[in-house]
């Protein structure tokens, strides 16, 4: 849930005002200013409770009164001065730990601030010395009571446990390289993150939180474990890809064992991925050229298999290609019970089945907190017009369908013509398509936009309204995502691009009517859009950028 959208961080605020204060949940007016001790004692106690409640994050938020009524706040108005909490509050902590986020939001132009505090883990947090809880309203010393309670929670974390036997020594150094690259990718201009790049290998598994009293945990022999010494992890880490035909049966298949990491990586260039160009509306010329997956797509499946399967079960994670899409396989139930549940925003799991390595796979860049990348995911398959992911689950697995290809063209249309629809929305349209039923309130609402068509509950996808200036908004919408498209396919290829690049790519694709000078503006305004959108971020400087790919990233 860190690094939330806008609109996500809105729909939290609403969640926690209709809960109003919890053990989990305070709020605070501080108008003007608020003592830096009880935001320290705030801190231990909120992730303390947390870890109690067994929820991955508490909040502390400024600008609301008891009643949940917004009265703004001047505290620290600047935002240079609010970061700075991070390090403040980090330096008295016990475990080093701070917020994992500080959000501003302004209702009705009221300022309030969300501080995001994290559970504490394995050990209760302390503030200067003393670890702190919630007695009803009260901040109180932390009972005996509670602090074993919160020892006892981080011990039933399999990831946490001590591998024993393990040496750094049994770890890959291509597999830790690469989780730096990643780290460096996602931690561009953050405080502290270039230090830890150039720090050692173990002292970067240390302040992971990889690592206890100088001991490798399950989770760091998870992600980083040579195949040789895979075999001191019980249940031995293992990622497969597997082919099968249109009768189901296996034709060919490869197991990676050792890092996760690297294993994840493997099975994805065995994926075949072939570009192609698909239609959108079959009574026109308008066409996505595209490859059939968004590679990014099946990685943060993958990843997601990683950090919330149960390796208790001793199964593997299998990436299984067929014809008519992949599919992701990964040992254990699903937390949230169903995708709907994460659609509303706040979504909070009420556990973290492997705490520690979840945690150690935010920190690197890796994923999100639960739900954050599955709505992703969603949002990728959306803005290509594709059918989004299916998940079916039960008590000892979960399956991620991912499509590559149309399902439903005026499904896909719809999503053409209205490039702005939510994930929400899309999600229920999409269930029209599949003929799976939907509840008559989103039915009602996808009729009222036009989206749908029929009578609840036998509705059915059609074809957009659209007029003649949409109709050319849709060919210049085409024709920007075919330059955008092959933008990403470079960076793709080599890794990052300079401006020159892109303009040896581009520029020769643009329409001959403009001038060069155009051109280079018109190229300029596709990169700036694309930076905006979050699919590509400049890895260099201002005066000389250096473009790799974004969090957001569609071929």
């Amino acid at each position: 849930m860190a690094d939330l959208e806008q609109d996500e961080v809105t729909e939290v605020f609403e969640t926690l005002r209709k809960e109003q204060e919890s053990g989990t949940v305070e709020f605070k007016e501080a108008k003007n200013n608020f003592d830096f001790d009880d935001l320290g004692r705030y801190f231990s106690a909120l992730s303390n409770e947390a870890s109690l409640r067994r929820r991955p994050y508490g909040w502390l938020v400024f600008g609301v009164d008891d009643e949940g009524a917004i009265v703004g706040t001047s505290y620290r108005a600047d935002r240079k001065g609010l970061d700075n909490l991070k390090t403040e509050i980090r330096n008295r902590i016990n475990d080093f730990s701070t917020f994992t986020d500080i959000y501003e939001l302004f209702p009705d132009g009221r300022r309030i601030i969300m501080f995001q505090i994290p559970a504490a883990r394995r050990v209760p947090v302390a503030w200067m010395g003393s670890a702190y809880g919630r007695e009803g309203d009260s901040i109180t010393n932390l009972s005996d009571q509670k602090a074993r309670k919160i020892v006892e929670n981080g011990t039933d974390d399999w990831s946490a446990r001590i591998c024993k036997g393990a040496t750094m020594s049994d770890l890959s150094g291509a597999a830790i390289t690469a989780a730096k690259k990643t780290f460096a990718q996602k931690n561009v201009g953050r405080e502290h993150a270039t230090d830890l790049l150039v720090a050692d290998d173990a002292t970067f598994l240390l302040k992971l939180g990889l690592m206890s009293d100088g001991l490798l945990t399950n989770g760091a022999m998870a992600l980083f474990a040579s195949e040789e010494a895979a075999s001191k992890v019980d249940p031995a880490p293992e990622v497969a890809w597997i082919l099968r035909d249109g009768n189901g049966e296996t034709i060919s298949g490869e197991v990676f064992g050792g890092s996760l990491i690297l294993g994840m990586e493997s099975v994805l260039t065995l994926v075949r991925n072939p570009r192609h160009i698909y239609a959108v509306d079959p009574n026109s010329t308008n066409t996505i050229e595209a490859k059939r997956y968004d590679m990014n797509v099946l990685r943060e499946i993958l990843c997601n298999a990683v950090a919330h399967q149960d390796y208790t079960i001793k199964g593997r994670i299998n990436l299984i290609e067929t014809e008519v899409g992949v599919d992701i396989v990964n040992p254990g139930g699903f937390i949230p019970g169903s995708v709907e549940a994460l659609l509303g925003g706040g979504y909070m799991p009420p556990y973290y089945r492997n705490r520690l390595l979840t945690t150690a796979m935010k920190s690197i860049g890796m994923i999100e907190t639960y739900g954050g990348g599955i709505v992703r995911t969603m949002r990728i398959q959306k803005d290509r017009c594709l059918p989004l992911p299916d998940y079916s689950v039960n008590d000892k697995s979960v399956d991620v369908h991912v499509y590559g290809k149309v399902m439903d063209q005026n499904y896909s249309m719809t999503l053409f013509v209205n490039r702005d629809m939510d994930v929400r929305t899309a999600f229920f349209l999409d269930r029209v398509q599949k003929r799976l039923p939907i509840p008559e309130q989103q039915s009602k609402e996808l009729l009222g936009r036009g989206f749908v068509g029929g009578r609840w509950p036998a509705i059915h996808t059609v074809p957009p309204s659209r007029g003649d200036d949409a109709k050319a908004d849709i060919i210049e919408a085409v024709r920007e995502r075919g330059y955008e498209g092959r933008i990403l396919s470079l960076i793709a290829e080599i890794g990052s691009v300079g401006r020159k690049d892109i303009d040896e790519l581009v520029i020769g694709m643009l329409p001959s009517g403009l001038t060069d000078p155009e051109k280079k503006v018109r190229v300029r305004n596709i990169i700036a859009k694309m930076s905006r959108e979050g699919l590509i971020v400049n890895t260099g400087s201002r005066k000389t950028p250096e473009w790799a790919m974004g969090d957001r990233r569609r071929p």
